[in-house]
């Protein structure tokens, strides 16, 4: 146990062939989104809901260049998704492929915007300290820069009854 957060984790870990293997299966729980993000030294607006408890459950392997957590289920409050994600290292270009079913999340729930801080607008190109409304929308539709993801590849599946984002 961790200050409010409670996690417990069987498995075992080896060392083969001066590999490092790790099988875990992983289940954790918080009772209050706001104070495990608090306890991280992040702030939260004043004013805004907690989303509610959090809950953590997963299976968790490694071995060589590869990790995998399957049976990955993630609950926040009302906000949740299931799923399944591998990270591998080998190669020239490290790879991730995920299969996230079950989505139910509402970002801006877990991730509110204080309107007292300074945002940027994309519409408008430039800093604002007035609140949100003052802009109709802090999404553009205008091209996103991905180039970060060059030294990546992937094949990400997201599918669920809702996956909501500020202005989408």
């Amino acid at each position: 146990k961790i200050g409010a957060m409670t996690i417990h984790g069987t498995g075992q870990g080896l060392l083969l062939d001066q590999q490092p293997q790790l099988a875990l299966t992983l289940d954790a729980s918080h009772p209050s989104f706001v104070e495990f993000i608090q306890s991280t030294g992040s702030s939260w607006p004043a004013g805004s809901v907690d989303p509610g408890p959090i809950s953590l459950s997963a299976r968790i392997s490694h071995a060589g260049d590869v990790t995998s957590t399957e049976d990955l289920k993630l609950s926040i409050g009302q906000e949740f998704l299931s799923g399944n994600v591998t990270l591998n290292k080998a190669g020239n270009k490290p790879s991730i492929s995920a299969k996230l079913y079950d989505v139910a999340l509402a970002f801006d729930r877990l991730f509110p915007m204080d309107p007292t801080q300074q945002f940027f607008s994309l519409e408008k190109n430039s800093l604002h300290d007035s609140e949100m409304s003052d802009v109709e929308s802090i999404w553009s539709d205008k091209p996103y820069n991905w180039s970060a993801l060059i030294e990546w590849n992937g094949d990400v599946i997201v599918s669920g009854s809702r996956l909501n984002m500020r202005g989408i």
